[in-house]
């Protein structure tokens, strides 16, 4: 009996100890593992204290260091797209959702540029903090980050997920015509596609080099609706595949941001190489989208790749003329695509006034109406200044008379029109910036100009430039058969200057260039007549540009005195002043 009830202690002292013993090593475990995971967090917590935010970014704080997600990333070439990079442009996002632009210079494009890859997280020191630019910030901050030689990219092991994926600053679409012409900001939408257009190519009157656009039509939760264009890269990029089935054409909900509104037939968005998208984003603004058009069904027409490359291959090809050649045709002669030729400029002539009061919401001349200026097909006194500029042309076969709006003129002169006449004086009608176009060289695709339809002559005396098509560069001396000594007015050098091989853009400051040799002012440049030496070619793409050249009547200026005489001034409250 004792035995019996010793062995069943000794059973239940097993059974018990078993049961008592095991709970322990599983606590103990658990215990460590919460320790881990506890001082991983405090770890993970003190490192994260160690970066700084954002909004505290100041510039006397040169050891500050960021972890940060890329949220964009795009290169800034000018005017080619095959052009050299200015720089590229990021939004840096950080743990709190607050966004910053920052800039890694063209010169550290390989080696700074290279590493960071967008929607990435990345730890980032070394960096300069400055004020932000004035024009197309793409986030509403008054500072950005500047790359430098010393600037330190590393990698970090945090999971994209753990960070905001984009920041915006929401634009209502019926306010869109209000930002037209006023670049200070880039502009971001959110709205439900409508309809989505196949790849074409661009065909304008102002640009016809050869690029691809996609439109889409986006309307908002009180059915405004929006016309968005996508070019080039963006438009390739743009694809509903994964979003949009056509069975249950369920509405698709976009956040589009980096645009810019323009004008050209009506206000719309340019969607250009910093705009990105969205497709149904999780934020609160778009939550009245869904509860409005969740039930609904929205049919989209979704062109095939093979129709996207049909559509594109219908370029037309272009035939490439000597000038010699286009001025023997009759101006009917001319195809409407135009012609091709390279010409090297040689003169900006001081006779012609080389911009005008354009109206800000159709892109007409304005006329001079009770000391201001006044569209009369707008009903409208607000204006901006616009490029009609005039030069001479020659590629050694002969010389022509050629002219561009200001589309074209911008990306040839590399500033904008109102910068540059702030340089124009009584003295200098032809401010420096304008007068270093000429030995620049390019491919242009010209037509006939309407002046010439109304002409006595059969051949064409003046030829418009519809678009750029390759930029050659800065010329050593002038096409052989051109006299060397040019009238070029006051606003050039008297001393006789070779001009010198330079790799740089239009907007190259005057000081940098060899006809910036005295003070003193005189009325010719002469050139050397050595062989022509040519800087490798680049593509050059303006399709990005307004397009709103198109509706510039071709009598416009015609009530304006044919040429400045002393400079324009910009008043708050008043119109340009001009001297007869």
């Amino acid at each position: 009996m004792d035995s019996d009830k010793h062995i069943a202690n000794t059973k239940k002292r097993k059974v018990s100890s078993s049961v008592l013993y095991s709970p322990p090593i599983t606590n103990a475990t658990e215990a460590r593992q919460n320790r881990r995971r506890l001082l991983d967090q405090q770890r993970i917590a003190k490192r994260d204290m160690e970066f700084t935010l954002n909004p505290d970014l100041v510039p006397q704080n040169r050891h500050a260091v960021i972890k940060v997600y890329v949220s964009r990333k795009w290169i800034f070439r000018g005017a080619m797209d095959n052009g050299p990079i200015h720089h590229i442009d990021l939004v840096l996002i950080d743990k709190e959702g607050n966004g910053i632009s920052a800039e890694i210079p063209g010169n550290l494009a390989e080696e700074k540029g290279s590493i960071i890859e967008e929607n990435e997280i990345y730890e980032i020191s070394r960096f300069i903090i400055s004020s932000a630019r004035q024009m197309f910030k793409p986030v509403h901050i008054d500072k950005m980050i500047h790359f430098t030689y010393h600037t330190i990219i590393k990698a970090s092991l945090d999971s994209p997920s753990t960070f905001p994926r984009y920041v915006y600053h929401l634009t209502p679409l019926h306010q869109i015509e209000s930002y037209i012409q006023k670049n200070e900001y880039f502009l971001d939408v959110l709205g439900v596609i409508t309809q989505v257009s196949a790849l074409k190519p661009v065909r304008t009157q102002t640009q016809e080099s050869s690029n691809v656009i996609k439109e889409i039509i986006i309307k908002d939760i009180n059915d405004v609706t929006m016309r968005l264009t996508l070019w080039a890269e963006r438009a390739k990029a743009f694809k509903l595949d994964d979003v949009y089935n056509p069975l249950e054409q369920k509405p698709i909900v976009t956040l589009f941001v980096g645009c810019l509104a323009k004008n050209f037939q009506g206000a719309y968005l340019n969607g250009g190489t910093a705009c990105r998208w969205y497709f149904n984003p999780g934020i609160k603004e778009a939550a009245p989208y869904y509860q409005r058009f969740g039930s609904q069904k929205i049919k989209l027409q979704i062109p095939s790749e093979q129709e996207q490359q049909l559509s594109v291959a219908k370029e037309t090809h272009v035939e490439h003329k000597t000038l010699h050649e286009l001025l023997a045709l009759d101006p009917y002669a001319f195809p409407k695509q135009g012609y091709e030729c390279t010409v090297t400029i040689i003169e900006v002539p001081t006779t012609n006034r080389w911009w005008f009061p354009s109206c800000t919401k159709c892109s007409r001349a304005c006329r001079p109406q009770d000391g201001g200026y006044y569209c009369s097909y707008c009903k409208s006194e607000a204006y901006t200044l616009r490029y009609k500029l005039t030069f001479m042309g020659s590629d050694a076969t002969a010389t022509a008379q050629m002219f561009c709006f200001d589309t074209v003129a911008r990306h040839i002169v590399g500033r904008p029109c109102e910068t540059v006449l702030k340089q124009a004086t009584e003295a200098a009608p032809i401010p420096p910036d304008l007068a270093q176009i000429v030995s620049l060289k390019f491919t242009f695709r010209v037509t006939a100009s309407n002046q010439t339809f109304a002409q006595r002559e059969k051949q064409p005396t003046v030829l418009q430039i519809n678009s750029i098509v390759v930029v050659h560069g800065r010329q050593h001396s002038l096409p052989s058969g051109i006299q060397n000594t040019i009238d070029q007015g006051p606003s050039t050098p008297n001393k006789e200057a070779t001009l010198k091989l330079l790799e740089e853009s239009p907007s190259t400051a005057m000081e940098r260039l060899s006809t910036k040799v005295s003070k003193d002012v005189g009325k010719k440049l002469t050139y050397s007549t050595q062989d022509e030496d040519i800087i490798g070619s680049q593509v050059l793409d303006v399709a990005q540009g307004t397009n709103a050249d198109k509706g510039i009547p071709t009598d416009k200026g015609k009530e304006i005195e044919p040429h400045l005489q002393s400079p324009p001034k910009r008043h708050k409250q008043g119109p340009l002043t001009i001297k007869e």
